[in-house]
């Protein structure tokens, strides 16, 4: 088998067809790497976790607070849940009362700075019972949403 030189005209043709040959995979590279990383969705995940969290801390500051058993219950939880609550964070909180009558819980008061979480893509719900200090049993209800998604 004889080996041939390529001719001075065929040199420039290999050396342009390999850069082409090369931009291309690196197009396809960085194009399948951006579509990997915005396929993850590692952030709605962990934002819900941080909302959880958010939602159980609130919940234990308004129980301990003994604001639930005040005479101004709603005045007190709306203050106490815009205190501890980031201003982008839309919430209604609900406290439902167990009802001896009907053996089910019943709706007491509803605090809320959002009309629905239509718009929202995460939201997070936290509940806990409490006693208060007369018997009484109720639910307590957070519902949580990062405002500005859709």
């Amino acid at each position: 088998m004889i080996c041939t030189q390529p001719r001075k005209g065929q040199k420039g043709q290999v050396r342009i067809l390999e850069a082409v040959i090369a931009a291309v995979i690196l197009l396809l590279t960085f194009s399948v790497a951006s579509i990997m990383v915005q396929s993850s969705n590692v952030k709605v995940v962990q934002e819900k976790g941080d909302l959880d969290r958010l939602g159980y801390n609130v919940l234990s500051i308004i129980a301990e607070s003994g604001g639930i058993d005040s005479s101004q219950t709603n005045l007190t939880i709306t203050t106490t849940l815009q205190a501890n609550l980031p201003p982008s964070i839309y919430y209604s909180f609900t406290i439902l009362n167990w009802s001896t009558a009907s053996n089910s819980l019943v709706p007491y008061l509803t605090v809320s700075n959002t009309a629905s979480f239509i718009n929202a893509t995460e939201i997070s719900s936290t509940s806990t019972m409490y006693t208060s200090s007369n018997g009484q049993i109720r639910q307590l209800l957070l519902q949580l949403a990062r405002a500005g998604e859709s």
